[in-house]
């Protein structure tokens, strides 16, 4: 149970490292501080939250439905983030405006379903070996 966790969290650094990493070698972006210091209290609360989870050696669903509603959270921030975001730009919703914006949905989400396609793959290809 632990060699699993261990995979897990690491997995997880290692991919979103690199992801990261890789991205920002093709086009470097800026970090807001005030935002990424947020975010980075949020992750420490929630790697000792889970440290705490797991300490008797398995996570029940009453810290499943806690870790959920973290994750429900921290999506929330970043909607607000990107929602004030756009506001200060002070674009104006035009039919061309709400056209783009269904585009992106549709690329997002298509994104979105690709990598979590990945992750199966890579997860299915990390228990064969």
């Amino acid at each position: 149970a632990d060699m699993s966790l261990g995979n897990a969290i690491g997995s997880t650094i290692c991919n979103t490292g690199l992801i990261l990493g890789i991205s920002n070698l093709i086009s470097p972006s800026k970090i807001n501080s005030r935002i990424y210091n947020i975010k980075a209290v949020m992750m420490v609360c929630c790697i000792v939250v889970l440290m705490f989870m797991a300490h008797d050696g398995k996570i029940d669903i009453r810290d499943t439905i806690l870790l959920l509603m973290g994750l429900t959270f921290y999506i929330l921030i970043n909607l607000l983030e990107v929602d004030i975001k756009k506001n200060s730009n002070n674009r104006k919703n035009s039919v061309k405006n709400i056209a783009i914006k269904s585009k992106e949905i549709r690329m997002n989400g298509l994104k979105f379903i690709t990598g979590a396609g990945f992750v199966i793959i890579g997860s299915r290809m990390l228990f064969l070996t």
